[in-house]
């Protein structure tokens, strides 16, 4: 049901992977948001969401088979190529997930344009504060890399070849160079905080003080799950963002 295609943007012809949803007028629409990894990883969980959603799950400049700039993009450089993307593919306030990474460029193009974001899906959230340095955030990971499935673990390996150690690192230490506290305050964006029960990189403690911090908040817990809820929970993510949009995922 999803299909690969180029979208023109001031960033470059951007790759994405879309789909045209349920047929009738106006289906509502949701846009998936990678971290320092391309889309591919997003996938499962955007076919579980087609059926009911138009889907544009865009690889942001530097990532997967779209072009790379010369330098890694900061977060308000990859929110400016996730609003590119979602123009040229005729996005109207849709539902946008980001995961990792992700939710603080779903963040930011809601701070910096207000209306091009419907409602926001926050999953597995970095930009917790007590975390300064890239070797912080790497620590997470490996915490948190038992609870991930070897499927993951293969692509993720081949997908940090393609994108490349040092773009991965210079990405993630600009994300952290960017704190995300201080745009949630007013954001008055309804928001879906969600990470999985074993998740090392988003704890607990930081999507509670998110929920505190963003008043049209929710929080919820996957069972069982780690980080990459969006690969490995597919099902259960896709549900919570269904009833949080307030369409019949099934």
């Amino acid at each position: 049901m999803l299909r690969s295609t180029r979208l023109a943007t001031g960033a470059g012809r951007l790759h994405a992977w879309v789909s045209p949803g349920p047929a009738g007028p106006d289906p509502p629409s949701v846009v998936l948001v990678h971290g320092v990894v391309s889309s591919r990883y997003l996938l499962p969980t955007a076919h579980r969401l087609a059926p009911a959603f138009r889907v544009l799950v865009p690889d942001l400049p530097g990532f997967g088979a779209s072009p790379r700039p010369g330098r890694p993009l900061d977060v308000g450089g990859l929110a400016e190529a996730l609003d590119g993307a979602m123009g040229a593919w005729g996005a109207r306030c849709p539902t946008v997930v980001g995961h990792s990474i992700g939710a603080e460029v779903v963040v930011e193009l809601a701070r910096r344009r207000p209306g091009a974001v419907g409602r926001a899906v926050l999953v597995g959230p970095t930009g917790d504060p007590r975390v300064r340095r890239v070797l912080g955030l790497w620590w997470r990971w490996w915490a948190n890399a038992p609870g991930e499935p070897l499927a993951f673990h293969r692509l993720a390996l081949a997908e940090a070849r393609s994108v490349g150690p040092g773009r991965m690192w210079r990405t993630m230490q600009l994300a952290l160079d960017d704190p995300m506290t201080p745009k949630l305050e007013g954001l008055g964006l309804p928001t879906l905080l969600v990470r999985g029960e074993h998740d090392r990189v988003a704890p607990q403690r930081w999507l509670e003080q998110l929920a505190d911090m963003v008043p049209q908040s929710e929080l919820a817990v996957i069972p069982g799950a780690a980080h990459t809820v969006v690969h490995h929970a597919p099902i259960q993510l896709a549900r919570l963002v269904s009833r949080f949009a307030g369409v019949d995922g099934r």
